[in-house]
């Protein structure tokens, strides 16, 4: 069978991820979710300039596309003296950028047609390794067909937001973006070992890649056995092996 929904259907603000090679995966996850039902919600952990919850509301035309995000779109008048604070924080400048791009974010998604804009449900300053607030959130909206995780890119990411698992119940698929890599430090196979079980795929791009293929590997967690029968049989050949 040829898998093609994702590929065929980017658009020009997905162009990071698809340069990754993730649309590999993308294309046989989606389709096979496709065969059993349609793709009603869409979950992406980590805003930024939205480009990807655009992104998704595009191609899931009957979707509703959820967000969270840290920061807050809304920008302090006087940036200098924003600055000058946030200065004497940790990673104070890497905050200002956060609520500049969140900023960004809003806006273009306010730019989208009404029938894209009225689609995306973006949470914001919202802390997603914090147990409890996720709890609540998987209780006011139910679960995810598709979950990502593109929050920080950290080696313990993957470990600390499993608590948001759940959300993806016994035939969503829960991703992982740079599973347990960094951009200076590359992969790290204990984090693999640690959290693995029947459930879980890791996808390898790094030789493939065309952005930052140092850390572009791509992990998978869902109950639906079509699907991990699927990958398993179409996608062998990209499959980490330990």
């Amino acid at each position: 069978m040829k898998h093609n929904t994702y590929s065929s259907n980017i658009i020009s603000q997905h162009d990071s991820k698809s340069e990754r090679g993730y649309g590999k995966v993308w294309d046989v996850v989606f389709d096979t979710l496709l065969e059993q039902r349609s793709i009603s919600k869409v979950l992406e952990i980590g805003v930024g300039g939205a480009s990807s919850h655009i992104s998704w509301a595009h191609l899931f035309p009957l979707a509703q596309i959820y967000g969270v995000e840290v920061s807050s779109p809304v920008v302090h008048q006087q940036m200098k003296a924003l600055r000058e604070y946030t200065a004497k924080l940790e990673n104070g400048e890497w905050r200002v950028e956060q609520m500049l791009n969140s900023q960004q974010g809003f806006l273009a998604i306010q730019e989208q047609p009404l029938e894209i804009r009225e689609r995306i449900h973006i949470s914001w300053m919202f802390d997603a390794f914090d147990i409890e607030l996720v709890q609540r959130y998987i209780d006011i909206h139910g679960n995810m067909d598709i979950a990502i995780n593109d929050s920080k890119h950290r080696h313990y990411v993957p470990v600390e937001t499993q608590h948001w698992l759940p959300i993806v119940g016994n035939t969503g698929v829960w991703f992982q973006e740079e599973f347990a890599s960094t951009e200076s430090n590359g992969f790290k196979p204990s984090v693999w070992q640690e959290i693995y079980n029947e459930n879980w795929r890791l996808f390898d791009f790094r030789q493939i890649s065309k952005f930052q293929g140092q850390c572009s590997m791509l992990g998978m967690y869902t109950h639906n056995q079509q699907i991990l029968e699927t990958v398993d049989k179409e996608l062998d050949y990209l499959q980490y092996k330990a």
